[in-house]
């Protein structure tokens, strides 16, 4: 963590998310599934679909040369009784909302009961960090070298929002991205994050 946060000239950006339509498409979904599926499977969904459309935020730096990755491996933070965790998810791209969660969970449960091993634990290609069930409005995550980016989740907050002349109330959550400014320039993590603020503003987007 010193040697990222010391050597790589990052970044940060967040921007806010309007789930609203997500956890009503949530609720209706976990209507006929054994296993609930959470917000954070559809945040690891979005940012995998968003990773393949902007493949400079899957990459690594080698030297002077930006390696695009042919794979996209997802990690996600997890705090177990030992510490802080990564496991990660290979080829997450390959995944259905319900594939992706159900690995997500048994990750987590090996994280957290102590059988996870370290091959469970290698080639990240980009992290997601989820703090927010610990009420975090905005953070700055720290990149897990080699990797570029890491997506901060916040906690979700009801809001007031003027919609058709109507003041209505919204679940709005704030979205904090941390890249290294020698891979990504400004526009370029902007872009990524807006793709993932657009999945999450349109779930079905996500499911197809």
């Amino acid at each position: 963590m010193i040697q990222s946060y010391t050597e790589i000239p990052a970044v940060s950006e967040d921007t806010k998310v309007d789930v609203t339509e997500l956890l009503s498409i949530r609720k209706s979904l976990n209507e006929s599934l054994e296993t609930p599926i959470t917000i954070n499977d559809f945040i690891l969904l979005a940012t995998v679909k968003a990773l393949r459309k902007n493949p400079g935020m899957n990459s690594k730096l080698e030297g002077d040369n930006l390696l695009y990755k042919g794979h996209i491996n997802l990690g996600m933070a997890v705090a177990t009784p030992k510490g802080l965790l990564v496991p990660v998810i290979d080829d997450a791209d390959l995944y259905s909302i319900s594939g992706l969660s159900a690995k997500a969970r048994e990750l987590s449960e090996k994280g957290r009961n102590g059988s996870i091993q370290i091959n469970d634990m290698e080639g990240g290609t980009f992290t997601v960090t989820n703090v927010g069930m610990f009420g975090i409005t905005s953070f700055t995550p720290i990149i897990n070298q080699p990797e570029v980016g890491i997506l901060g989740v916040c906690t979700i907050e009801d809001q007031l929002k003027m919609i058709d002349d109507k003041i209505v109330n919204r679940k709005i959550m704030v979205l904090s991205l941390t890249f290294d400014h020698r891979a990504n320039d400004g526009a370029e993590a902007s872009i990524f994050l807006k793709t993932i603020r657009d999945l999450l503003e349109a779930p079905l987007t996500i499911l197809a």
